[in-house]
């Protein structure tokens, strides 16, 4: 898009003309209004993103619009809806307070229950800090939500982890049911099977560095995983990182016989010669990860950070690693990720929404290499 290329240049006023442009000859495009409220977010102009919003919502109304109305008020902090006591209190000249997150997403679910996205950030926010409670619950939202939206994985998952930390009693015996209900309301779904595997993990202390493998629940419930999904590579992943040492090298055969070039069991190649110091297989299988998965931002990740540790022990003096680190980021920014646990736990953090995407491979970088330092 033009204006993108002219924001990318520093030219906003040429940017913000051609979307009036755009706007004359389609006023309704979702697509428009959206690029519109990312121009004036990025310049940090929040009151024209709310109100360039407002009209979307009066004049497009799609539940992406709601959607992003939803993230800036929570990106400002305007969070949760307050209740105003005495309406004689605010002075004829102020103006009204925007829509926070909480009040939007409450119209929004009502709008557009059969959109998933919404129901989960519904959900995500009345577990948050600050919450004051008023409300409907996390619990009867999640419910709500799944009479919606029945087979959706990411709201299955959403609920289970909201039940893991509800800090009651019973509340791993009904993260557990959930996902267990969702298995039987969605089989053959490699990322229920991964969720039930990390919240064992969570609570038996699973992976051992030391390289004496997984507790026998959790490789009971991966071997189950597998059965069920066997193409699955983010499960062969997992079950090469679980295995015991000695037996790592046949479970990575196993793997590749499996799902070969699959980016996750690449990576986990490549992890594995890399925790056994074997560097230049390790950058081999880094490149066939990310040539395998370039939307997959764990690999570079990953990648980078064995560059940052290694890229002198290759055979590269200090400023050739430098210049191969420096252009890992490029090709990392050119393949715009947005998959994998650890660089969506980093690149959706909360403040997190207007960072520059050089940041994201350093960041998550540094996060993932610490189990191979």
């Amino acid at each position: 898009m033009l204006a993108k290329e002219q924001w990318v240049h520093r030219d906003v006023a040429a940017a913000r003309d051609t979307l009036t442009g755009a706007f004359a000859a389609n006023p309704d495009s979702e697509e428009i209004w959206l690029a519109a409220v990312k121009l004036e977010a990025e310049n940090e102009q929040y009151d024209r993103a709310r109100i360039i919003l407002e009209r979307a919502r009066e004049r497009c109304n799609t539940p992406r619009v709601w959607m992003k109305s939803a993230m800036l008020e929570r990106e400002l902090g305007n969070r949760f809806a307050i209740k105003q006591e005495d309406p004689t209190e605010s002075s004829m000249g102020d103006e009204p307070k925007p829509a926070s997150e909480q009040e939007l997403l409450e119209m929004a679910v009502k709008r557009f229950s059969s959109y998933p996205k919404l129901w989960m950030m519904y959900g995500q926010l009345m577990t948050a800090p600050g919450n004051p409670g008023k409300g409907l619950n996390a619990r009867e939202i999640y419910q709500n939500a799944l009479k919606a939206c029945p087979f959706s994985k990411e709201l299955w998952i959403s609920f289970s982890i909201a039940e893991e930390n509800s800090g009651k009693p019973t509340s791993l015996a009904k993260a557990r049911s959930v996902l267990e209900t969702a298995r039987l309301k969605i089989p053959k779904c490699p990322e229920l099977w991964l969720a039930a595997v990390r919240l064992e993990a969570r609570h038996s202390g699973a992976v051992d560095r030391s390289g004496s493998g997984s507790s026998a629940a959790v490789q009971r419930l991966l071997s189950k995983g597998l059965q069920e999904c066997p193409k699955s590579g983010v499960l062969w992943a997992l079950a090469i990182e679980t295995e015991v040492r000695a037996k790592k090298k046949s479970k990575c055969a196993d793997a590749l016989r499996h799902c070969d070039n699959d980016p996750h069991v690449c990576l986990a190649v490549a992890r594995l010669f890399w925790a056994d110091r074997k560097l230049a297989k390790a950058k081999e299988w880094f490149e066939r990860g990310v040539d395998a998965g370039p939307k997959l931002g764990d690999v570079w990740a990953h990648y980078l950070r064995f560059l940052m540790q290694h890229g002198g022990s290759l055979g590269h003096g200090a400023d050739a690693a430098q210049r191969k680190q420096e252009r890992l980021i490029e090709r990392c920014i050119e393949a715009e990720p947005t998959k994998g646990e650890n660089w969506t736990a980093i690149s959706k953090k909360i403040g997190h929404e207007r960072w520059k995407n050089r940041k994201d491979p350093e960041s998550c970088g540094t996060k993932c290499g610490d189990s191979n330092s």
